[in-house]
């Protein structure tokens, strides 16, 4: 078990032979970091004879290492991984092993929806993946694959010359939408995605992105860069090229303004880009009588966007 103990931000692992009698086995810090810790097995570019462990606070910072059962030893520096409205983060156990995958949920802390009988929410479900990247071993972020069982119409672009005025997005409307695009930002000094009339901007020669006060780090790969969005009625979630750094914001998006619009300063290409409108996760009626439960009520379980959800 992983521990935080609120006492010069130390964490603590911890055993125990029958999960009522504990022994604290190590005390560590991470830096920057507290409470919520996470410590899970990954295999690094997925081969099964090199498996990683991650220590991992609530805040999303974490440290690559080995783990013997009781200590867990770093062998990277600490590293971000997101930016904006994220804690607690944390992933699931007992994954099929079938699936296999490491799958990851956090709170989107700090939102604030005047009259709404709530306040906050959560991520989409993020499959993780550790990458050998350029700049070193890195934990990576992509949206639960599940998310395809909600997408609907697309719209797809290949080669879209950018910054002549124009705006390939133009005659899509909505309120929900899976953005994927890679961008060949040739001679452009600025890329520029408006999500409902949020800003979305790269920074080519400062090699940043930025949304909502948030400013990430990110650099072309091969002169492209990548880019997964989601957007929803109060969030916009962004995973950039492999997803090792991500922004993650909670707010209420303009309810009036349903558009989508990308443009770049200087000369830039869409090599490909795809836009979906998404349903709803939520399904308020019965699809078949096998939606229902004994008592005649429907069973929502049934429609979790998750496998076995």
């Amino acid at each position: 078990m992983a521990l935080f103990l609120d006492q010069n931000r130390e964490f603590a692992i911890l055993t125990s032979p029958d999960a009522i009698n504990w022994q604290v086995t190590q005390i560590l810090t991470l830096d920057e970091s507290r409470e919520c810790p996470d410590l899970f097995p990954m295999y690094l570019d997925g081969q099964a004879g090199q498996q990683k462990w991650i220590f991992r606070g609530g805040n999303g910072r974490y440290s690559v290492g080995s783990f013997n059962g009781q200590q867990f030893t770093p062998e990277t520096g600490v590293f971000d991984s997101v930016a904006g409205n994220y804690y607690a983060v944390q992933t699931w156990s007992d994954i099929p092993e079938g699936d296999g995958r490491t799958l990851q949920i956090a709170w989107m802390r700090d939102g604030v929806f005047p009259g709404m009988p709530f306040n906050q929410q959560m991520t989409i479900p993020c499959e993780l993946t550790l990458r050998t990247l350029p700049e070193g071993i890195r934990l990576c972020h992509a949206p639960a694959r599940e998310i395809a069982e909600i997408r609907d119409q697309l719209f797809s672009f290949t080669g879209a010359a950018l910054g002549q005025g124009g705006n390939p997005l133009s005659a899509i409307s909505g309120e929900l939408f899976e953005i994927k695009a890679e961008i060949d930002v040739g001679t452009a000094t600025e890329i520029t995605f408006s999500l409902r009339g949020t800003s979305m901007i790269y920074n080519v020669p400062n090699r940043t992105l930025s949304c909502g006060g948030r400013t990430i780090s990110l650099s072309p790969v091969g002169g492209r860069v990548k880019f997964h969005i989601l957007v929803d009625r109060a969030s916009i979630e962004i995973f950039p090229n492999e997803g090792s750094m991500c922004i993650f914001l909670c707010f209420p998006l303009d309810t009036q303004n349903t558009s989508l619009s990308i443009h770049s300063t200087g000369q830039a290409t869409a090599a490909d880009l795809k836009v979906w409108n998404l349903k709803s996760a939520w399904f308020t009626t019965p699809r078949s009588s096998s939606d229902l439960n004994d008592d005649g009520v429907v069973n929502f379980l049934d429609y979790s966007i998750f496998t076995g959800g």
